[in-house]
Parts: C-alpha cells; sequence; structure tokens
C-alpha cells in the first residue's frame, strides 16, 4: 500500500493539482508582529492615534 501511495503515477496526480509556489510577502516574524498589534488594537490593549 504505502508504494501506491508514493509511487510516481499518484505522485504526478497530487503534484498537478497543486497550486504554483507563491513568494511570502511578509515573513513570519513581521506578520506575527503585525497580528499582535491588530489583536492588541481590537481589545482595546493598544491606543494608536494618526
Amino acid at each position: 500500500m504505502l508504494n501506491r501511495l508514493t509511487g510516481p503515477q499518484l505522485l504526478a496526480r497530487v503534484e498537478a493539482l497543486l497550486p504554483e509556489h507563491r513568494e511570502r510577502r511578509f515573513p513570519p516574524t513581521l506578520l506575527l508582529a503585525i497580528v499582535a498589534l491588530l489583536a492588541g488594537k481590537l481589545l482595546g490593549l493598544i491606543w494608536i492615534s494618526a
């Protein structure tokens, strides 16, 4: 069974369904900082004045 799941025929079919690779817009640490800032603002923990 494992040979069937990892065989070239099934892998080719699965790879055909996957989307093309995309570059990240933001690195994970920056994204975490953005989410934390927005969550803090929504919870009223952070006040940002423009």
